[in-house]
């Protein structure tokens, strides 16, 4: 029995690296609401006889007719020896492997059905999908949407907040849009030519960019307007959002108010207490 076990969990650290793949759309409905990696329950699979099973490949650039019909796909690179622990990751010949039930007798009758493992399986559900990531990518397959058009689509916010909130590091997310491959933080965090229109936004009291960006990529784009407009102090930005705070969260508020006194130990130490009295005279916390 010893013998047995030990052979086991040699055999559970061989997986090495898997991907699953799915639609954008797929993300912001099924795994990011529950953290949970589900069958689809669509298809029929000759090996379990059933339609529980969840597909992983080993080819990272793998092609799959079911999502030819999106926009917008994601990958997810998956740690197979850490998923092997908790769950058995089983071999599977990518052929025919999301045939449906019709098909099922068909696909028996084939020789060399198992001849091609370069797909695995796992009965689902896979709870606590985020512990197995070790990065994703985003690919943005139609041409015609932008950047911005991107980052303002709901099922894009979605799969934001959850890297945010189960703490997905964020230069493991890679984002490919009109042939150009971006960190997700570069992708947040807006080049120059857009910097003056965020800021007229802000203005504007428009405050979506502020409850949107996490602390780290909400810092960068401050102290990029502040620098690269020619702005001295925050005092201006402090003053716009002060006036839209009924717009924000106390979260959004604080995390602001942290940034601005930051900023200053980086660009001016000596005018953090005069930026804590501006804040506290707006009431600004």
């Amino acid at each position: 029995m010893v013998k047995l076990v030990k052979r086991y969990i040699k055999e559970a650290k061989q997986v090495g690296l898997l991907y699953h793949f799915c639609a954008l759309k797929d993300v912001s409905k099924y795994i990011a609401p529950t953290d949970t990696l589900s069958p689809s329950g669509l298809f029929w699979n000759r090996r379990t006889r059933n339609t529980d099973t969840v597909s992983f490949s080993r080819n990272p650039n793998l092609r799959l007719n079911t999502l030819r019909s999106y926009d917008i796909t994601v990958r997810f690179t998956v740690d197979g020896d850490k998923l092997s622990n908790n769950h058995k990751v089983m071999p599977y010949s990518a052929y025919g492997v999301s045939s449906p039930v019709l098909n099922s007798a068909y696909v028996s009758y084939i020789p060399d059905y198992d001849t091609d493992e370069m797909e695995e399986i796992v009965v689902g559900p896979i709870k606590d999908f985020h512990k197995y990531i070790l990065g994703v990518l985003v690919t943005v397959k139609k041409q015609d949407i932008t950047k911005v058009e991107l980052l303002d689509n709901s099922d894009f916010q979605v799969f934001l907040n959850y890297i945010t909130e189960f703490n997905i590091p964020r230069d493991t997310v890679e984002i490919i849009v009109q042939g150009e491959k971006y960190k997700l933080n570069n992708l947040l965090v807006p080049s120059l030519d857009d910097i003056e229109t965020i800021y007229k936004e802000i203005k504007n009291r428009d405050m979506s960019v502020v409850k949107k960006l996490d602390t780290d990529t909400l810092s960068s784009l401050f102290y990029k307007i502040i620098h690269e407009l020619e702005y001295d102090y925050p005092y201006d930005l402090i003053l716009n959002i002060s006036e839209c705070k009924k717009e924000l969260t106390k979260n959004d508020i604080d995390r602001c108010r942290n940034i601005f006194i930051d900023i200053m130990e980086k660009i001016n130490k000596d005018e953090i207490d005069d930026v804590i009295e501006f804040m506290d005279s707006l009431n600004f916390k």
